[in-house]
């Protein structure tokens, strides 16, 4: 059966629902099973009305049957004579049965229960997107970036997601942060915002000229206020959320490598989650009034240096998006009295630079070359202790 673009969504919602199972599943404190068994349920139907939607199967019965909509037996007998083969549709009915008796009947689902279910569940959705869809989708390649627009903030939330699922929580909320930042970055951009500098000092500061400083001062002030009335304006009604989670980290450059300087801190499931629901809901919220396809500059969504197995070896991770009008990224890093040019393609790179010398400082630049014949660099400075 051709997956329509629709069921594609109605899917993603439904990995949605079951993750949020998932998570309550680990509490196993008594609303956490009851949450976990709605989830789980709610993931299977809405799995279930995808395909019968895409059959052109009708959800409401016949006028002549006494219309209304159709019972959950009679959505899953309509699923058996679609695809009979279909191994766990017993089991689907019974988690229902089972969700119907702890919300209208106050059961209390055992610990065993919930594993059951929550496995099924997981089966049941891949065995969809193998024999229903053909493998035109897997469980595993499901997620909410489905609902980004944006090419760069769909790629670097791709990354957060990976991480994710493969329980790297600093990695996944390092990369929402990219996100955020390339988000609010293009929100300012096309509100025509005055980009300053957050960090600004005004050159008519002088320690010989008392009234000079005071100017420079007031400047600075003012600076900061326009910040804060724009972070306000792209921000809107998360303004509070975002500011929390970014920290002193401003949104107010253009710059492409401004985000260079975020840092990984430790945090668990529960944290990464919550900064992954706070993203996708900020993102999809006012996705509605950027428009990426103006800028000229790619962009940085990670950057690290990482100790190689070897003495004196290390390894440089660099994460990088193009636009259309780059004609030519390279990763250039002074080692011996040579630079390296290192092409840069879209995505993750990880480069081994050898002989470099504990207590020196280093300098990495990411040159790019548009169209236009613009140069621009960004530049990542480091130092081996």
């Amino acid at each position: 059966m051709k997956l329509s673009s629709l069921s594609s969504r109605r899917l993603t919602i439904a990995k949605e629902l079951y993750l949020h199972g998932h998570f309550h599943s680990i509490k196993k404190s008594l609303s956490d099973v009851i949450l976990a068994i709605l989830n789980f349920d709610f993931c299977a139907e809405t799995i279930i009305k995808a395909v019968l939607f895409d059959a052109n199967v009708k959800l409401t019965r016949p006028s002549g049957r006494g219309g209304g909509f159709k019972t959950f037996d009679e959505l899953i007998s309509d699923l058996r004579s679609l695809h009979p083969n279909l191994k766990f549709l017993d089991e689907v009915s019974a988690l229902h049965k089972l969700r119907n008796d702890v919300q209208h009947q106050s059961v209390i689902p055992s610990e065993h229960e919930v594993s059951r279910h929550e496995i099924n569940v997981r089966l049941f959705f891949e065995e969809v997107c193998k024999d229903v869809y053909d493998g035109a989708l897997s469980f595993d390649h499901i997620s909410l970036t489905l609902f980004i627009r944006s090419e760069i903030g769909k790629f670097v939330l791709a990354e957060m997601e990976k991480a994710f699922q493969n329980s790297k929580y600093s990695d996944s909320v390092y990369y929402a942060k990219q996100a955020l930042i390339y988000h609010i970055m293009l929100l300012r951009f096309n509100m025509g915002a005055p980009h300053t500098d957050p960090f600004f000092h005004s050159p008519f500061s002088s320690s010989d000229l008392h009234d000079l400083r005071d100017v420079g001062r007031f400047l600075e002030q003012t600076n900061e206020c326009l910040n804060w009335i724009i972070d306000r304006l792209c921000l809107q009604d998360y303004y509070d959320e975002i500011t929390h989670l970014l920290g002193s980290k401003r949104t107010s450059s253009i710059y492409w490598f401004r985000s260079h300087h975020l840092k990984r801190e430790e945090v668990d499931q529960n944290g990464a989650e919550q900064v992954k629901n706070l993203v996708y809901e900020f993102i999809t919220a006012t996705q509605d009034a950027i428009k990426e396809s103006d800028l000229d500059s790619p962009f940085i969504y990670d950057s690290i240096i990482i100790e190689g197995e070897s003495e004196n070896e290390y390894v440089v991770q660099i994460g990088f998006i193009s636009v259309p009008s780059v004609t030519e990224a390279k990763l250039e890093i002074k080692e011996q009295n040579k630079i390296l040019d290192i092409p840069l393609q879209n995505g993750l790179h990880k480069i081994v630079i050898r002989n470099l010398e504990k207590g020196k400082r280093y300098v990495l630049f990411v040159h790019v070359k548009n169209e236009k014949g613009k140069d621009d660099h960004s530049f990542l400075e480091f130092r081996l202790d």
